[in-house]
């Protein structure tokens, strides 16, 4: 009985390292949640940034357009639209792949939270079963007790007989 005993609170001392474990864990996925949610702030700010840099770059083309009919130098207007293209297009990559990245960055945060989400449940769970197993253990040591009692009680009424 005492072995079971001690073979339940070694299981103790297992869970409740697990439920250590599994907290250490979770609060650096938290970490890393918190990491991964300011980089994906500062780079949908600075694709916000890029996005106004392109439309002020498309301005800018439009305004070349109107002046190109004006100026008479068509190949220095000509030569600066192309530039301005180049540019535009470039920004328009650089955009997409920010995009891109940005997505993908929400897509892993998504995963890491359901993760987190998964782990708070197992940790809630584990504490659970732990409560539950403390509350066992406190019954039968209760009754080891009270078995101990009587069996000391029978033996003092034997010597009392003898």
């Amino acid at each position: 009985m005492v072995s079971k005993c001690g073979r339940k609170l070694n299981y103790f001392g297992v869970v409740e390292l697990d439920c250590q474990a599994a907290l250490v864990i979770l609060l650096k996925k938290e970490e890393d949640l918190k990491k991964a949610e300011s980089i994906m702030l500062l780079e949908d700010e600075e694709f916000n940034q890029a996005k106004v840099e392109l439309e002020r770059q498309e301005e800018v083309v439009a305004a070349w357009s109107t002046q190109e009919k004006i100026v008479e130098d068509f190949k220095l207007a000509d030569f600066s639209l192309a530039s301005q293209a180049r540019q535009i297009e470039d920004l328009k990559l650089t955009v997409k792949e920010k995009d891109r990245h940005v997505d993908s960055a929400k897509c892993a945060l998504s995963l890491q939270e359901d993760d987190l989400d998964k782990m708070r449940n197992e940790l809630t769970q584990k504490t659970e079963e732990v409560t539950m197993m403390g509350s066992e253990l406190n019954s039968r040591i209760q009754l080891l007790n009270e078995a101990t009692e009587v069996i000391r009680r029978q033996g003092l009424e034997a010597q009392e007989l003898h």
